[in-house]
This record gives C-alpha cells, sequence and structure tokens, in this order.
C-alpha cells in the first residue's frame, strides 16, 4: 500500500489550523456577514467601493482613476464607516470628501448639502486661470462669476487679481 501525504492546500481545515490566531479571526470576519446590507447607509458606502475600485463604473475615472481610494476600515468592515460617518442628518444631504484630492476616511469626510458640495468641487478641466469661478474672454479681459438665487453674477474685469478680489467679496 503506497501512503499518500496530505496536501494543506486540498485541506482548508489543516490550512486554518496551520494559520496564527489572528490570521484565522482574520479570515473570519472577511467571511461574516455584518447583517447590514439594509442599513440606509449601505447603499452610500457600497457605490462608494464601485467608485474607488471598479474600473468598469461610468464614474471610476473621477475617483479610482485618479487615485482616490477608501480607508481600510471602511472598505473592509461596513459597521466602521457607519461608527464613524453616523447617519445621513437629511434626505438633502450626501456624503462630501472634504480634500477632493484624497481618500474616503474619517476626517475627509462629512454629510455637506448641494450647496456646500457644489462650493467644494475640483476646478473644470478647462478652467486655464486656476481659479474657481474666474475665467479669461477672447478679448483678454477677465471674467468673474458666481451663482446666487439661482441666477449667475458676472462682471469683466482688466486684471485677473482685480477678478479674483471682486469674486471673494461677493462669495463667502
Amino acid at each position: 500500500m503506497v501512503e499518500q501525504s496530505i496536501s494543506t492546500s486540498k485541506r482548508p481545515d489543516l490550512v486554518a489550523r496551520n494559520k496564527s490566531k489572528k490570521q484565522r479571526a482574520a479570515v473570519s470576519r472577511k467571511n461574516t456577514t455584518h447583517g447590514m446590507s439594509k442599513h440606509p447607509l449601505y447603499p452610500v458606502w457600497k457605490d462608494i467601493r464601485r467608485r474607488c475600485y471598479c474600473p468598469s463604473r461610468k464614474r471610476w475615472e473621477d475617483y479610482g482613476g485618479r487615485g482616490i481610494g477608501m480607508c481600510k476600515r471602511w472598505r473592509d468592515w461596513f459597521p466602521n464607516f457607519v461608527k464613524d460617518m453616523g447617519l445621513c442628518p437629511s434626505p438633502n444631504h450626501s456624503i462630501d470628501r472634504i480634500d477632493n484630492d484624497w481618500h474616503y476616511e474619517p476626517g475627509n469626510c462629512r454629510w455637506a448639502n448641494h450647496s456646500t458640495q457644489a462650493l467644494n468641487s475640483r476646478l473644470r478641466t478647462d478652467n486655464t486661470s486656476g481659479v474657481r469661478g474666474i475665467s479669461q474672454r477672447k478679448n483678454g479681459q477677465w471674467r468673474a462669476y458666481y451663482s446666487e438665487g439661482g441666477k449667475q453674477i458676472m462682471k469683466d474685469f482688466t486684471s485677473k487679481e482685480r477678478a479674483i478680489t471682486w469674486r471673494k467679496q461677493h462669495v463667502k
């Protein structure tokens, strides 16, 4: 009779036995569901993960494609996200990154309404002035603009600096 060697790669019980207690706990936790898939923040969390880690998603280029990710604490365990962010204060709020060039993580995320988020958006790719709300016209003048009460307010200036100063005085 030929003795057969037992390969640990074919025997999950032996593989688990050979791992450290910490490694087994991590595997166990990864295979444990949090039971919170019906939580109101679950779709928010899931969508963030998709934007950051699924290249087939529409907006991936604006998130994962720019190197934006989610901290490991949130990415690996939904309850940590809920614990750190708390409930969304109203239907008018959504998650907002304070620094748009940084990751989704505690300290860089908050619940914000649409107008707060609009002021916190990154510059458009066609912005040539490097300053939000300031553009150079074909005639060489600088235009400063902002929105107030649904109307766009704009004014032209001979210098970029004067346009920036005027806009800062009107946008709080």
